[in-house]
């Protein structure tokens, strides 16, 4: 047997050991006659593990170490308690089984989940990877990934790294993309131009149909402070001008 628990020492205090026993002899109907066994001291060591499982457990995500066997084969040799959270997974569970994981990988990321994985191993360089799992409770997910691999002698090679969700930022850069789409779309239905400027800098940000009006290719050129001007007939400039920095130092709506 082996087994860890707290002794109390000399001086009062507490302190983790390591006992292991085994049976060495035995009565002739096979009961146990005789046992043998060791003592560790392993205090030092288990205060240290257990301060860094708190600091683990602090941090968003869940920190890991994979491997991946001579043969092919994966396992997860450490997890922090987060992947519960991540995965709804209990870390014995994916300990004992990585296909749990690779099972909830979104079926359109599982083959470039796998091929970047064997491609950090061939060169040996830190696998950093965003992709999608399917989770029976919380639904779709983000996660992104990052960790540095280690080649070990008997030829495994064992990643440590950080898993992480992204969701909400995915989702709300996703939000924004429709949103400046269905702005564009309105924006070309309607043959309005729309410029945006900065007061400290003077320049200028131009649509592409804010260009087409003056007969420009959209892009074709920067618009500073001083290219905006020399587009502006000389008779209009000075009003265009006033009204602009008018409407720099109020809350009004300007136009000129």
């Amino acid at each position: 047997y082996e087994h860890t628990s707290r002794y109390k020492t000399k001086s009062g205090n507490w302190a983790w050991m390591s006992t292991r026993g085994t049976v060495v002899e035995k009565t002739q109907s096979g009961e146990p006659l005789r046992i043998i066994g060791s003592v560790t001291d392993i205090n030092d060591t288990y205060l240290e593990s257990t301060r860094l499982e708190q600091l683990a457990d602090q941090v968003p995500g869940y920190l890991y170490q994979f491997m991946r066997h001579p043969d092919g084969s994966y396992s997860m040799p450490y997890l922090s308690n987060g992947v519960k959270e991540l995965y709804e997974l209990e870390k014995d569970q994916l300990k004992q089984d990585f296909g749990m994981l690779y099972e909830l990988v979104h079926p359109g990321d599982k083959a470039n989940f796998v091929d970047s994985i064997e491609r950090s191993a061939q060169d040996m360089s830190v696998w950093s990877q965003e992709f999608r799992v399917i989770l029976p409770e919380a639904g779709l997910k983000y996660i992104k990934a990052v960790s540095k691999p280690e080649k070990l002698d008997d030829g495994s090679i064992v990643w440590h790294g950080y898993n992480w969700d992204v969701t909400e930022e995915r989702l709300r850069e996703a939000a924004l993309q429709d949103t400046e789409m269905r702005f564009r779309l309105a924006i070309e239905a309607t043959d309005l131009g729309i410029w945006s400027g900065d007061a400290i800098t003077g320049m200028a940000t131009w649509s592409d149909e804010a260009y087409r009006m003056l007969g420009y290719e959209p892009g074709s050129f920067e618009i500073s402070a001083e290219k905006f001007q020399s587009l502006v007939h000389p008779d209009d400039l000075d009003n265009l001008n006033e009204q602009i920095n008018k409407g720099k130092y109020s809350n009004d709506t300007f136009v000129a």
